[in-house]
């Protein structure tokens, strides 16, 4: 019998919930003691081979990390020259074939770290692929978070190097990432501050490219063949080799799922919808209580009432410019939440513009909205009910 403290989330969960207030020393916190634990492991010999968010489990009320599933070789009938193992975590030269090791782990401690620095899985927007496989054995590593320390960066890069050899052992990365946490215990709780708000304006600006579902959660069965040996990439090289990645999803993917959606959305109306669907929803009084911040859709038939309400209203939401309007049609199609809606509001129903910040792309204001901001779904209304409370600093929104 195993007893330990209880553990009320995974670490996936608990970054998609509180990734944007955390300062990077909580950040390296958590990765510490991921190292911690895996070196206990690795202390006695033994390999995980199946290090990934979903198995790191998460004590809110202590801050602490822990490794769960030690399962150690997945499932015991998994055919001779096939893996197992949550594809964006496995290290390369395991998705080749060869045998895991200590240093196979410390690429998923690797994996693990750009996720803390990012706040969601590694390859999120990918598929579960021969392709991705190729890939991560061609070099291809996620892309380096704007703002990331640089010895959290190069310690992180070490231990994601295609050459096993040429990886952090787990008692050098204790002792790196030991100093590096020491290192921030002295800065400041106003720097920290600093560092949130930048982390949100990044957030921003993320949620734009990445909204797409994943498929990336579980660890399952693998079987790739004829694949070439791993090999590190050049900054070119990993540029080039997402780039025509993620021309391949668009194509594959993207337009099938928005010409699916649309063909629904045209085919039905929301009257057809049966009456007793209907009471299914209304009856359910935990659906959307007053105080719910996020609106849960599940999938089905509540999903298909959002697509229709904001689809009736396509025709009044016109920029002039077609790809524009295509994009913010495509999200809000995709809107699963309030959060998630992008809407055409005027300017003269901005209050109170102020200044935030600029980026690389965009620049960021803060506003006070005089029509008050989207909440939840009436389903009866088949509208979005606003919040008109007089203005507070929670009352502004960015724009």
């Amino acid at each position: 019998m195993l007893v330990m403290n209880i553990m009320d989330i995974d670490l996936r969960k608990y970054l998609q919930r509180t990734h944007n207030q955390l300062s990077w020393k909580e950040k390296i916190k958590i990765a510490y003691d991921i190292i911690i634990a895996l070196g206990a492991i690795h202390g006695e010999n033994a390999i995980h081979r199946d290090l990934h968010s979903g198995n790191i489990l998460f004590s809110q009320l202590f801050q602490d990390c822990y490794i769960g599933d030690l399962g150690f070789c997945g499932p015991p009938d998994k055919a001779q020259e096939s893996i197992y193992g949550n594809l964006p975590y496995l290290a390369p030269e395991v998705i080749s074939g060869k045998k895991t090791t200590k240093k196979s782990d410390i690429y998923s401690i690797a994996m693990l770290m750009w996720e803390i620095s990012s706040g969601q899985p590694p390859f999120n927007n990918y598929e579960n692929d021969y392709n991705l496989a190729l890939k991560i054995i061609n070099g291809m590593r996620p892309k380096v978070i704007a703002g990331t320390p640089l010895k959290y960066k190069n310690l992180m890069e070490q231990c994601w190097d295609a050459d096993p050899s040429k990886r952090l052992d787990i008692n050098t990365l204790f002792k790196e990432i030991r100093e590096l946490l020491q290192s921030f215990q002295n800065i400041s709780n106003e720097i920290f501050q600093q560092e949130t708000n930048n982390l949100e304006m990044n957030k921003i600006n993320e949620s734009i490219t990445n909204h797409k579902s994943s498929k990336l959660f579980t660890s399952k069965i693998y079987q790739f063949k004829n694949l070439p040996e791993p090999r590190n990439a050049t900054e070119d090289d990993n540029e080039e080799l997402s780039k025509s990645f993620n021309e391949l999803q668009i194509n594959s993917n993207e337009d099938n799922q928005i010409n699916y959606v649309k063909e629904i959305v045209e085919q039905q109306q929301i009257k057809n919808i049966n009456i007793d669907d209907e009471d299914e929803i209304y009856d359910d009084k935990n659906f959307h209580s007053e105080e719910q911040d996020e609106l849960e859709i599940p999938d089905g038939k509540c999903f298909y009432i959002i697509i229709c309400a904001l689809y009736t209203c396509f025709n009044k939401w016109i920029s002039g410019n077609e790809l524009i309007d295509e994009f913010i049609q495509d999200v809000q199609l995709k809107a699963r939440n309030r959060r998630e809606v992008i809407e055409w509001i005027p300017y003269n129903r901005l209050k109170n513009i102020q200044y935030l910040a600029q980026g690389g792309f965009s620049i960021i204001y803060k506003v006070i909205l005089l029509d008050g901001f989207i909440k939840i779904l009436d389903n009866k209304k088949q509208q979005w009910e606003r919040i008109f409370d007089k203005p507070k600093d929670e009352d502004y929104e960015n724009a």
